[in-house]
């Protein structure tokens, strides 16, 4: 079911759980506040202005009129100011929401209740010691795509910005063909190939990338397995797996015949699950006891920096093996 521009902007909720506002008139304080607004070029001060958007903003809520292209930029932008100083991920996937519902229901292809679980799950992300990624999960398609951020963040790969590395990252592949992808995927996004983390300075020096993504394995906060193919049929994202208090699960599934496979849905994992999921796969992972192989990004240096230098679109790039 779609949601109103109302029931959007007054009844959803920020990770604190507060309301984006409160009434229609909060909205359109923050939206006077706004400079440069072709809808108010004949206002001439805030308060002028904020009588007008209170009335443009109580049409829409009324009879869910579509806003016009600098009403709906405005609100938009409110949003983003209402939740400015937050995760910056959370910031824009609710501007991203926001224009969504603004356009109407046809253009409301995300469920909301994916976008909230996505949220949340990347605010416990930021904030979490350890990771781990089951075949997905870092250069996933859709929601999950969002999860490359923190990766990058977390782990200090950004150029100018990198420091010691905040969490571990564990992630498992069913294939090795599929772990060796996952390192080239990394080394290109640091080196700017990828286009996913535009807002992220880039290594121009290849040498200087591949050190910085060395160090992280060496250091063992970025480990990636090959583990038994059964392990890994359903793309899962665990976080602090290991704290009983703390470890929070999500799942991913192909919308098949909607979207595509590069636009998953996302749904949460029970707590029975997360701890089913921790004697099934994290502990034979960490014990041993299941035939695992890793995959070192040692092993595939030469071979990752040479196709990343090839030129050739990344999606493009053949899968290399682990050796």
């Amino acid at each position: 079911m779609s949601l109103t521009p109302k029931e959007f902007l007054l009844a959803s909720t920020d990770p604190q759980g507060r309301v984006l506002f409160r009434s229609g008139s909060e909205l359109a304080r923050r939206i006077a506040a706004i400079p440069y607004l072709t809808d108010f070029e004949r206002a001439n001060d805030y308060f002028e202005k904020a009588q007008t958007a209170v009335s443009y903003v109580n049409r829409i809520f009324r009879d869910g009129s579509a806003p016009s292209d600098g009403l709906r930029m405005a609100i938009i932008q409110a949003v983003g100011d209402r939740l400015e100083g937050g995760n910056d991920e959370v910031r824009k996937r609710f501007m991203k929401q926001a224009d969504r519902v603004l356009r109407g229901p046809a253009s409301q292809a995300a469920d909301p209740r994916q976008l909230e679980v996505v949220d949340r799950a990347l605010g416990k992300a930021m904030e979490a010691k350890e990771i781990w990624c089951v075949y997905t999960g870092i250069f996933a398609g859709g929601d999950l795509q969002t999860f490359s951020h923190v990766f990058v963040k977390r782990l200090g790969l950004a150029k100018q910005r990198y420091t010691e590395p905040e969490a571990r990252f564990v992630v498992l592949f069913p294939t090795e063909e599929a772990a060796a992808q996952s390192w080239l995927g990394a080394f290109a996004e640091m080196v700017g190939r990828t286009g996913v983390n535009d807002d992220c300075p880039i290594f121009e020096d290849h040498e200087e990338a591949a050190n910085v993504l060395a160090a992280r394995e060496q250091s063992d906060h970025l480990r990636v397995f090959v583990v038994p193919p059964g392990m890994t049929t359903v793309p899962t994202v665990v976080i602090d797996p290991q704290d009983d208090v703390n470890a929070y699960g999500v799942v991913a599934f192909a919308r098949d015949g909607v979207t595509g496979s590069d636009d998953p849905l996302v749904y949460e994992m029970p707590a029975a699950y997360v701890r089913n999921w921790r004697q099934r796969v994290l502990q034979p992972v960490l014990f041993g006891t299941i035939d695992v192989k890793r995959s070192t990004f040692a092993s595939l240096r030469d071979v990752v920096m040479s196709e990343v230098k090839s030129g050739r679109p990344i999606r493009d790039l053949p899968r290399t093996k682990v050796e």
